[in-house]
């Protein structure tokens, strides 16, 4: 869904929202590896940049690299517009030959919230970070996961097996699976088996930081028009297993250290509403005219719950 933000304002999408607020939280737990605003942070920004200001006012982050697949110049002015701040630097081109050109001393927060569903190029970006980063470092993955199709008279498990290649899907996986979260389900798994894989072919050339093992703890599960997954975790070597540890991932009850989902499903509610169950969260119905399972999912989310508003600056 190339040049996507010219229809979605990724800004106003609620559960986006509340995810980005999430992940910011615990790429702070990073601290045990080292200053977190000494990490290199990488993303698509879009012309938006939602991402990269929050990461940036939360986390204390300078080194931002920013890639976008724009080859017109006029397009390429554009975001060059809209970068929040002076040390956000543009790269032009694929993911997969930005990521090639960059150094891999310093850890690295890698979010590549991709609008499409998964392709090898993904892979291959992937399974690049994989050999390349330093322990301490952060790859998240976000993927629109909706049904798949390949055309009339073409299978679900076939056009998947297309798309990124057939010795990556997993010999079990079938076309009645494919539907549903259970996309999203096979795409963790094809994605975590390659870096898996990209992990041994690393170990296998020895050497110093060779021995690196993958800490999946994302895996969230969002419909702010279609359904979208996002997925990741930390690459740890083996002499930074006590600090993995410490950055204690497990006090986030979104983080996800198996192949179970936490779903975003935000309510919808006015200010007023949301204010009363913030005065009184304690009793199950506030006193308002609301399903309960509204009030409980907004009582699980208050703290990233986005709250937009009008303006104009001039």
């Amino acid at each position: 869904m190339a040049g996507s933000y010219s229809r979605i304002d990724y800004r106003v999408r609620p559960a986006k929202s509340i995810e980005r607020k999430m992940l910011v939280e615990s790429f702070r737990s990073l601290k045990s590896f080292g200053s977190v605003e000494h990490y290199r942070y990488i993303g698509l920004g879009s012309v938006y940049f939602s991402d990269f200001s929050l990461v940036h006012r939360s986390l204390g982050v300078e080194e931002m690299i920013s890639i976008e697949n724009a080859t017109d110049s006029t397009v390429q002015s554009r975001f060059r517009l809209n970068v929040p701040y002076g040390n956000v630097r543009m790269m032009f081109g694929t993911s997969t030959a930005v990521l090639q050109k960059l150094s891999w001393d310093q850890p690295t927060i890698c979010w590549l919230d991709y609008d499409g569903a998964l392709v090898k190029s993904c892979l291959d970006d992937v399974e690049y970070f994989s050999r390349n980063a330093s322990s301490g470092s952060v790859i998240v993955l976000s993927f629109n996961a909706g049904n798949i199709g390949g055309g009339e008279g073409v299978k679900p498990l076939e056009a998947l097996q297309a798309a990124v290649g057939k010795d990556n899907v997993p010999a079990d996986v079938e076309s009645r699976g494919l539907s549903g979260w259970g996309v999203g389900d096979i795409y963790r798994r094809i994605v975590f088996e390659a870096i898996k894989s990209a992990l041994k072919a690393r170990s296998a050339k020895g050497g110093a930081w060779s021995e690196f093992e993958f800490k999946p703890i994302y895996y969230f599960r969002y419909a702010d028009g279609v359904k979208m997954i996002t997925i990741g975790g930390v690459l740890v070597s083996a002499s930074h297993a006590g600090n993995y540890q410490a950055c204690n991932f497990e006090q986030f009850d979104f983080c996800r250290f198996d192949d179970s989902a936490y779903l975003i499903d935000p309510p919808l509610l006015t200010y007023a509403e949301m204010r009363q169950i913030d005065v009184d969260r304690t009793k199950v119905a506030c006193g308002l005219p609301l399903p309960t399972s509204d009030i409980e999912k907004y009582s699980q989310f208050y703290r990233y719950f986005p709250r937009f508003v009008e303006a104009e600056i001039s």
